[in-house]
């Protein structure tokens, strides 16, 4: 697996040691069926090899209609209603079966622009032109004296269609060798009616339509041609706009509808048609949905074949982190998940971030592009973030033709910009394609003065001289940092090693200090910093350097439910049991109610040590954004109440850490209380919380 490197201020690691870190896939919930999904219908994932066993054929025989969405995957369609829950529950429980999935409903990633007078394409040249900033732009200016893209660079646009007639895309559409030209007879290939190139697609010349079956991609939504515009719409033509790349082979594969949705078994399609055709990257503005084992594993071969997957990150304004988000979140090495800044370098407000899941940011507000019938608008989103993703990583491959995927990903995010308004945002910055392009092949100097100065129960406080951006010349742009329990000495011990999470990120004349934060509690070992430049050169290995955290206890647990630790329940919360789990839910006879504001509160916590951590292992399935758990504190036996944290939207058992100190600050005593407030409409399972602890130093 290949790690994701974090660059914080300028440049850093960020993927968090602590016992509490979400990962990128951690999330799946069992069988979907809560999602929005297809009647009647379920996906089945068999083991690997089993695909042609007897075993299986019985299986499909006996349950309906059945498709293959590929050699492992099957769409299972039943005639009459049924309970899907049981029926998941046996078909899970059949031999081979690896999963079962609902075919779960996605939906596009666009949010309408309320200001049309910006039409100037800030995104590629940021000259602070509508009161943005300049330079808060992708570098495709310095990109296009080195490069401006090539035809031999295949761009799978996984999406609502293109209009392939457009003036600004027209040349840039890809046509398949297979199925243009005359065939054996005279005839068309393009409109003959056979499978000239044997793909399995009659006649697709022009890309494929899953969503209607057929080999006209024509765009019926507009959100497809926008994102395809950007990418690569003819450059220096005197017409409209100019995409990353001048010249490119962009593929329509259209897989929503005119209404911007679609369902898992098509998004497969979708996904491992472009694996066939060899595409280089694929983009992907869209998302939500659910974890799925067929679309996870469709992504996973599109890896295998040495092929990038750029995602959205979402535009709900969510922490990626701490809650679900796919396909972006999927941890595999060839996903790049993208957030959406503006023309003033700030993140958007309405995108997703996670220090932890997001890779990158790039332009995503009032993005100027093509659109169906020659025409050109303005839209905004994620969606509209990625496109500059998938274009520059595309750039970057007109230049470097031979090298892995997975190196060219790696150039994109080493050199990326970290900004203030990304910190602790996402993992590697603002994409600047022009830094990427560049040939510099001389690594800076080794970092001298990496010291440890001080630690407390989670982080450890760090500081180093800078050091230079070729060798000891110039200033790097970024540094990482990884940790082990034994010494970093030499290169498979540094790719062994494990990525950290930082704060306070500060330079002092000719020196860095920084925090090293959401450490594993009681943890000793080494850590070592190396330094990189703008095109992503490593530097050599600094001195490996030894921490020991200061030594914690758990001082007070919530008993597994067990009421004698809250003082008062709100009603409908109580103690209750969720499969095998006794917990402390919100909701114990079934979905919560709407237009509720109930909490549980503890006793007094009688703890005079501020320096405490608070772990809660949760789970929760609440509306997004308009129903929300809540963790408080209180300092005055309940008058007033201060937030710890939240939780909205959907989550497995996971465990979230929250630092106590700020919120306790002198007080020798607090109160925490746990709190659902739902809205009037739509409710769902709720929010059941297993236990919480609190560690701390021992007075």
């Amino acid at each position: 697996m290949v790690p994701r490197l974090s660059r914080i201020a300028v440049a850093f690691a960020g993927l968090s040691l602590f016992a509490s870190a979400c990962s990128k896939d951690d999330k799946k919930e069992k069988y979907n069926l809560s999602k929005s999904h297809q009647e009647r219908q379920l996906i089945v994932t068999f083991k690997p090899n089993m695909q042609r066993s007897l075993v299986q054929a019985r299986l499909l025989s006996s349950q309906g209609d059945s498709e293959a969405l590929n050699e492992d995957s099957y769409l299972i369609r039943f005639k009459d209603d049924l309970d899907l829950k049981k029926k998941a529950d046996e078909l899970a429980a059949s031999p081979g079966v690896r999963a079962v999935e609902a075919n779960v409903v996605y939906n596009l990633y666009e949010k309408t622009p309320n200001d049309l007078d910006f039409t100037k394409l800030y995104a590629l040249s940021n000259t602070g032109q509508s009161s943005g900033v300049a330079g808060a732009d992708v570098g495709a200016t310095k990109a296009w004296d080195v490069s401006t893209g090539s035809k031999n660079v295949l761009v799978g646009i996984i999406d609502s269609g293109m209009d392939y007639n457009h003036p600004d895309l027209a040349s840039n559409v890809w046509s398949n060798p297979g199925e243009t030209g005359l065939d054996a007879n005279g005839n068309d290939k393009r409109t003959n009616g056979i499978d000239d190139d044997g793909n399995g697609f009659v006649d697709d010349w022009h890309g494929w339509d899953f969503y209607n079956n057929d080999n006209d991609p024509m765009d019926d939504n507009s959100h497809g041609t926008h994102v395809a515009g950007t990418i690569g719409g003819v450059g220096n033509n005197g017409v409209g706009v100019a995409g990353v790349n001048w010249a490119v082979s962009m593929v329509p594969i259209k897989v929503f509808s005119a209404a911007g949705e679609t369902t898992t078994d098509i998004l497969v399609k979708g996904v491992d048609y472009a694996t066939k055709l060899g595409v280089f990257v694929t983009n992907n503005s869209w998302g939500g949905g659910a974890y799925s084992d067929a679309i996870f594993a469709s992504i996973q071969k599109a890896a295998d074949a040495n092929i990038l997957f750029v995602a959205a990150s979402g535009n709900e304004s969510a922490n990626n982190d701490s809650g679900e988000h796919y396909p972006s979140n999927y941890n595999l090495p060839n996903i790049i998940s993208v957030a959406s800044i503006n023309r003033r370098d700030q993140l958007s407000t309405f995108s997703n971030f996670g220090a932890k899941t997001v890779d990158v940011a790039a332009p995503g507000e009032e993005i100027f592009s093509t659109v169906p019938g020659g025409l050109y608008a303005l839209k905004s989103g994620t969606s509209m973030a990625t496109p500059h993703v998938t274009g520059a990583l595309a750039l970057i491959r007109s230049v470097f033709p031979n090298i892995p995927a997975l190196d060219i990903r790696a150039k994109l995010l080493a050199s990326s910009v970290q900004t203030p308004a990304l910190i602790d945002k996402v993992i590697s910055g603002r994409i600047n394609v022009g830094n990427a392009m560049e040939t510099d092949t001389i690594a800076p100097a080794p970092v001298t003065g990496f010291t440890v100065t001080d630690t407390n129960i989670n982080s450890i406080f760090v500081t180093w001289n800078l050091t230079g951006d070729d060798g000891t010349v110039g200033e790097a742009s970024g540094y990482n940092i990884r940790m082990s329990a034994t010494p970093i000495t030499t290169e498979d011990e540094w790719a062994a090693a494990e990525t950290t999470s930082m704060l306070d990120f500060k330079r002092v004349a000719s020196a860095y200090t920084a925090t090293l934060s959401e450490v594993t509690l009681n943890r000793a070992g080494f850590i070592t910093i190396r330094a990189t430049d703008n095109v992503g050169n490593l530097s050599g290995l600094s001195a490996s350097i030894s921490f020991k955290l200061k030594t914690v206890a758990v001082l007070w647990s919530e008993d597994n439910g067990a009421t004698n630790d809250w003082a008062a329940f709100g009603t409908p919360w109580a103690v209750t049991t969720v499969n095998g789990i006794t917990t402390v839910s919100d909701s114990p006879n079934g979905l919560y109610e709407n237009s509720i504001d109930k909490s549980v509160v503890s006793k007094d916590i009688a703890l005079g040590n501020a320096n405490l951590v608070l772990e809660i292992r949760s789970k929760y399935q609440l509306e997004k954004d308009y129903d929300w758990g809540y963790i408080e504190l209180s300092t005055d036996s309940g008058i007033t109440w201060k937030e710890v944290g939240k939780v909205n939207g959907n989550s497995d058992w996971t465990t979230v850490s929250y630092n106590l100190k700020d919120l306790i600050g002198t007080a020798v005593s607090f109160k925490l209380r746990l709190r659902i407030k739902s809205d009037q409409t739509v409710n769902f399972d709720g929010w059941d919380v297993d236990s919480l602890r609190i560690v701390g130093q021992s007075n």
